[in-house]
């Protein structure tokens, strides 16, 4: 509340970790805002696309002006899928020369609830003047202003209703998280002058067994969903059932989760009479929880490397 205080704390600092969302989107700017008129970095966890594209749109010709770099969504949202698809196409330029075709990603985790997301979530859904909603709609929607679009539809990339994947050979479903995540990975590809590859198709979903658990998982996400939307329901499940802001797993379960993404890129032209693929893999290994004690060690860490490396990080913006 106090923008004075905030702009001091920014000329001060090299970079600024901000946690307190739930949502972002009514809290945050003034941040962003302070850190972009002072060179200052930023780093946050949020997974709320709308609020990200209006913080691009607000403050990112600032951000490059003052050299500031503005991380979003440097949590489970989005670093495991962004950093896997990097790996990929990276892979794919090294080992084939050619840029990709197409990219998916099959999550694989475990883990609680964060009450923080759920409600983040809620506001989304229940809010009718949600500022930049299109970027939760449109598979582009965090892409730069004026940048070209791909073929995706979905943020499974042509379709989130539960499929066989043939890069990955696995069944894959609509992962929750993909919205924030699909998007991120998507402008990544955009800022850096498309390196996946202008044309190239990303997508991705959480593995399941098979195809009868992929439709199970569906329809109780999409019954969730819809009572959610339904205001009494979603009245009763945050007063009884659902964790409040603040409130996450317990211990146990934070030792116990897990996640790892395989990423398989598809390169765009033949080469000995097929199109090559190479795999990447990012996994938490003894991480814990993805949405707590792995978000906490991923957003320090990006932390760190803006304040000890940053002469090795891009020059400003918002990213």
């Amino acid at each position: 509340k106090n923008v004075e205080e905030l702009q001091e704390v920014a000329k001060k600092a090299k970079v600024i970790l901000n946690f307190a969302g739930t949502p972002y989107a009514d809290k945050a700017l003034p941040v962003v805002d302070a850190c972009a008129s002072n060179g200052c970095s930023y780093v946050d966890i949020t997974g709320e696309a709308p609020f990200m594209k209006t913080s691009a749109e607000m403050y990112d010709a600032k951000a490059k002006e003052n050299k500031a770099l503005i991380l979003h969504s440097c949590g489970y949202d989005s670093i495991p899928c962004d950093l896997a698809a990097f790996m990929a196409a990276k892979a794919m330029r090294e080992r084939h020369g050619m840029v990709c075709s197409k990219i998916r990603n099959a999550v694989s985790f475990r883990g609680g609830v964060s009450g923080g997301t759920i409600h983040s979530g809620l506001h989304l859904l229940s809010s009718s003047e949600v500022e930049n909603a299109e970027a939760f709609k449109d598979p582009y929607g965090l892409n730069p202003s004026g940048s070209q679009r791909g073929p995706d539809t979905a943020d499974g990339g042509d379709t989130d209703l539960p499929r066989w994947d043939d890069l990955n050979q696995r069944w894959l479903m609509m992962c929750p998280l993909s919205n924030p995540s699909s998007r991120t990975v998507r402008r990544s590809n955009a800022l850096m002058g498309y390196e996946y590859g202008q044309g190239v198709s990303y997508g991705e979903g959480m593995a399941v067994p098979g195809p009868v658990s992929g439709w199970l998982g569906t329809a109780g996400m999409g019954f969730f969903v819809g009572l959610l939307l339904f205001a009494p329901t979603r009245w009763a499940l945050t007063k009884w059932a659902l964790p409040s802001p603040g409130q996450g797993p317990s211990r146990k379960v934070m030792e116990e989760g897990y996640f790892t993404v395989r990423a398989v890129a598809q390169g765009e032209h033949l080469k000995d009479g097929k199109h090559p693929t190479v795999a990447a893999q990012v996994q938490s290994g003894t991480g814990g929880d993805p949405g707590y004690k792995c978000t906490a060690l991923m957003s320090v860490e990006s932390a760190l490397c803006c304040a000890l490396q940053r002469e090795k990080l891009a020059a400003g913006g918002v990213h």
